[in-house]
C-alpha cells in the first residue's frame, strides 16, 4: 500500500529533533527492514535495551520486564523507526502487536536485517508527568533543536604522543 517505499512509524509521546535524512541513509545502507532508532537515556533500568553489534545490527531485546540482572549498554530503542513495506509481511492481521515485544523479536529470531540506529540526538518520551516537563523545560532552554547534527557543535581534540619506557 505504500508502493515499496521506506517510511517512517513514530509513536505519538515522542519528543524528538533527529536527522531524518541521515536515519534514512543508515536504513538504506545497511538494507534494514527495520531500524530502530536507539540512544542511550537517563532511565535504562525502566527501558528495554537492545543488542548491536558494531555496525548496528540487532541481535537481542531485552524487555525492562524480567529482564535478568546484568551490566548491559544503556542503548535504549525509541519510538521513531525507518520501516521497509516488507515489516507488514511481520504483522498478523487483526492482532494488536507492539514493534518492541512482538514484532522486531520474531524478525530477529528469524536473523531479518534489523538494525539500531545510535544517535545522540534528542529523544524522548513523555510517558510521565517528569519526562513530559523535562521535555517541555529542554524545548524552552533551546536543548532539542541544538542536538540535531545538522547543528555545528563545538569541539576540542587532543593530540598526544605515546613514549617508549626503557
Amino acid at each position: 500500500f505504500l508502493g515499496g517505499e521506506d517510511f517512517l512509524a513514530v509513536y505519538g509521546d515522542m519528543v524528538f529533533d533527529v536527522s531524518l535524512k541521515h536515519l534514512m541513509d543508515f536504513h538504506r545502507r545497511r538494507g534494514a527492514l527495520a531500524t530502530i532508532t536507539a540512544h542511550p537515556n537517563d532511565h535504562p533500568e525502566t527501558s528495554d535495551l537492545l543488542v548491536a553489534g558494531d555496525d548496528g545490527r540487532v541481535s537481542a531485546i531485552l524487555p525492562k520486564k524480567g529482564r535478568k540482572p546484568g551490566n548491559y549498554r544503556n542503548l535504549v530503542p525509541a519510538a521513531l523507526y525507518a520501516l521497509s513495506d516488507g515489516v507488514f509481511d511481520h504483522l498478523e492481521g487483526g492482532r494488536e502487536a507492539d514493534f518492541i515485544a512482538d514484532v522486531f523479536p520474531r524478525m530477529i529470531e528469524r536473523d531479518l536485517p534489523v538494525y539500531a540506529y545510535n544517535t545522540p540526538e534528542y529523544l524522548r518520551d513523555m510517558g510521565s508527568q517528569q519526562r513530559f516537563e523535562q521535555a517541555a523545560r529542554d524545548i524552552d532552554s533551546g536543548r532539542v533543536r541544538a542536538l540535531n547534527r545538522n547543528n555545528p557543535r563545538p569541539a576540542v581534540f587532543f593530540a598526544g604522543t605515546v613514549l617508549d619506557e626503557e
